[in-house]
């Protein structure tokens, strides 16, 4: 990844878990909060406080010009400066499919909550249809970005990320799809669809986890 695209890639805002973020979370952790323009919106949006944690030194320190304090900090390894309880929500926006154990990152994250406080986060799917491609091609073959990006160490379908969160404590309160396909995969899908007819499947939720690119999580601690 050349310089450019990496600065550029370290610019990206995730509307969608924008949208999720209520205005009464005047409190909130970005996660993987990259140069700080989701946080920056969440701050305009809110009118609260916003701090990211960032892995990579040089978003880090952009991201420090938009968020009220950024840490760069590795959340796995590091204990990061932050009070018990000083947070109405956490945002992870495809942060956790990077993870050696997203487990134990949600167990951090879930001490940093207030009670009943809430986890938003975007999350590649596994289960789509190029991926079931590939496999049936007998291929895994990872790439610079997308579904099989070569610096993921975790996948998930819609199934795990619910046994991922639940096994935390956490209950998932609303999970939306990204659909992100062409043509090439629209004829997959129908093929897909025959298939699940013949063999008398749920073919609706075969359909749909078949087209979601990524899922949208908002998950909340149980009290």
């Amino acid at each position: 990844m050349s310089n450019e695209k990496g600065i550029q890639y370290y610019r990206v805002l995730n509307h969608a878990l924008l949208h999720l973020i209520p205005v009464t979370d005047t409190r909130v952790l970005d996660i993987g909060c990259a140069a700080g323009y989701l946080g920056e919106a969440i701050k305009a949006k809110t009118g609260g406080e916003v701090a990211g944690v960032e892995l990579v030194q040089e978003a880090a320190e952009e991201a420090k010009k938009r968020l009220n304090q950024v840490v760069c900090a590795n959340i796995e390894t590091e204990t990061l400066p932050f009070s018990p309880g000083s947070f109405d929500s956490i945002v992870f926006g495809d942060v956790l499919e990077h993870m050696l154990d997203p487990w134990g990152v949600l167990e951090t994250a879930s001490a940093l909550l207030k009670p009943a406080g809430s986890i938003y986060a975007s999350i590649p799917n596994v289960g789509h249809i190029t991926i079931m491609e590939q496999l049936l091609s007998g291929t895994w073959t990872y790439t610079e970005s997308g579904l099989l990006d070569k610096t993921h160490f975790r996948f998930f379908t819609k199934t795990e990320i619910y046994a991922l969160f639940n096994s935390q404590g956490f209950d998932i309160k609303s999970i939306s799809q990204l659909m992100n396909t062409g043509e090439r995969e629209n004829r997959m899908i129908r093929a897909l669809q025959s298939v699940g007819e013949a063999f008398q499947l749920p073919v609706e939720d075969l359909l749909e986890r078949a087209t979601a690119f990524q899922y949208i999580v908002h998950a909340q601690k149980k009290e």
